[in-house]
């Protein structure tokens, strides 16, 4: 994925790490919705990034995201931080939606 150009592209009005994970898979979604992985054998290609709402057994409502985000084993096992381990997917920009309140 292209690197953040610059933080502040991370809209004023997400206050929560809530909000900021949904954000985030928000943006994976519009950059990796389109891409194709073999997740299983035998089985159809699936989307690399999925975003769905549902509504559970109880009545609540929740938003499903789903990312596959290839990664480098070496490194996931190392001292380094797990999220520094994934690999880069694309260099497209998000919409200009996404960088906005």
């Amino acid at each position: 994925m292209a690197s953040i150009p610059n933080r502040n592209l991370i809209p004023s009005d997400i206050n929560t790490w809530e909000r900021l994970i949904g954000w985030a898979m928000s943006v994976g979604f519009n950059l990796m919705g389109n891409l194709q992985i073999p997740i299983f054998p035998n089985e159809p290609m699936s989307q690399q990034a999925v975003v769905n709402t549902i509504v559970a057994q109880d009545g609540r409502k929740y938003w499903q995201c789903i990312c596959y985000l290839p990664y480098n084993y070496e490194t996931m096992n190392g001292p380094a931080k797990p999220w520094m381990s994934i690999n880069n997917v694309t260099e497209a920009q998000p919409h200009e939606n996404f960088t906005s309140n």
